[in-house]
């Protein structure tokens, strides 16, 4: 009596087979995501406040660095990233915050702590239109050359990275001479070397040492988890 009489033919049990496999690679992979995703214990009370319930992975973008070389969702990895979005032709919230950034990053550089001096600053355009490479090149000299700055070939581009991470803004309308402003958020998001965003922080309402100081136990709690 062949297989198929009694009910199930081989090329069944193969298909059975193989459903099964992917069914318990499919969990295994979620499982991984979720523990990648999530704190092992809790976060200071102090920290609720500015981290994320769960940190979310920053999803594939294509930018390009003030060089002219890409920069994508790999080069978040492998540092902490202070990220912020603006432009240069802002008149006041992206000098002030990148001001401070300056100052931020000679505290950390000052910290006998390898985590503390390989964090990067990452300034991102949301007027790419404007903000070439050169012209991103030219303007974070004038706050710290190791700055990185990033823009986009296309709005879209841009937005692959801000929509994610909850970085907002709006581009008015131009005005008799083709200028225009862009209204955006001001906050610094915080990035870690996995590559996931896992808090934001408004340096606009906090003083120097209060940032600073917050920024720190940020890295220091995110270290204790590993």
């Amino acid at each position: 009596m062949s297989n198929t009489e009694n009910g199930i033919s081989m090329k069944q049990v193969a298909i059975i087979f193989i459903g099964a496999s992917l069914f318990f690679a499919a969990l295994s992979i979620g499982l991984n995501y979720f523990n990648l995703n999530q704190p092992t214990q809790k976060a200071p009370e102090a920290l609720k406040a500015l981290l994320l319930d769960s940190p979310k992975v920053v999803p594939d973008f294509d930018l390009i660095d003030q060089a002219g070389q890409p920069f994508t969702q790999d080069n978040l990895k492998g540092q902490w990233n202070i990220t912020f979005f603006g432009y240069t032709h802002c008149p006041d919230v992206c000098p002030l915050a990148l001001g401070k950034m300056a100052e931020l990053f000679t505290r950390l550089g000052e910290v006998d702590d390898p985590i503390a001096k390989t964090t990067r600053a990452v300034f991102v355009s949301v007027d790419p239109l404007r903000d070439t490479a050169d012209v991103l090149k030219e303007y974070i000299g004038y706050f710290n050359p190791d700055f990185v700055g990033v823009t986009g070939p296309s709005q879209d581009a841009v937005d692959k990275l801000a929509k994610p991470v909850g970085a907002g803004y709006i581009i008015g309308d131009k005005d008799e001479h083709g200028d225009y402003v862009v209204n955006h958020t001001s906050a610094f998001y915080l990035i870690d070397p996995d590559g996931r965003f896992v808090g934001m922080i408004y340096p606009d309402r906090m003083s120097m040492d209060s940032l600073f100081a917050e920024i720190r136990e940020v890295q220091k709690y995110y270290a204790s988890l590993k």
